[in-house]
């Protein structure tokens, strides 16, 4: 978990179960951001509705590129959004969140809305979409 350093909304801890009491101590964006650029460097990013997650790194790189702290000035990496892929690959499906995705699909969620069960869910539905078009 990243600490925002602004309280969690009310309307976004009702649908990701975090509180404030939760990020306290959590490191803060500018500390955990060099270790995910590390991480990624690279690779293909895979992610569910990628835009929306990458819009939120895109924005700190962006500032941290302002004052200095980073070189880049967006996320260098291309990525591939298993949102849109599910909808190709399995169209007849009436919802297409994580959740409900996997659920359909029969991949067990443990810790919803936790970047690490999050990111198992999304290559399970990543590789499900590439063995059904295959």
């Amino acid at each position: 978990m990243i600490n925002p350093g602004i309280p969690m909304p009310p309307e976004a801890g009702r649908v990701n179960g975090i509180s404030d009491e939760m990020l306290r101590g959590k490191p803060s964006i500018d500390k955990a951001l060099p270790d995910f650029l590390y991480f990624t460097n690279g690779a293909i990013i895979i992610a569910h509705n990628a835009p929306f997650d990458c819009g939120f790194i895109n924005a700190s790189l962006a500032q941290f590129h302002r004052d200095g702290s980073s070189e880049f000035p967006s996320l260098p990496n291309p990525a591939a959004d298993t949102l849109v892929f599910s909808r190709e690959v399995f169209p007849a499906l009436r919802s297409h969140s994580l959740q409900n995705l996997a659920a359909e699909l029969g991949i067990p969620a443990r810790d919803a809305h936790r970047a690490e069960d999050d990111a198992r869910l999304c290559m399970e539905i990543f590789l499900r979409c590439v063995e059904s078009r295959a």
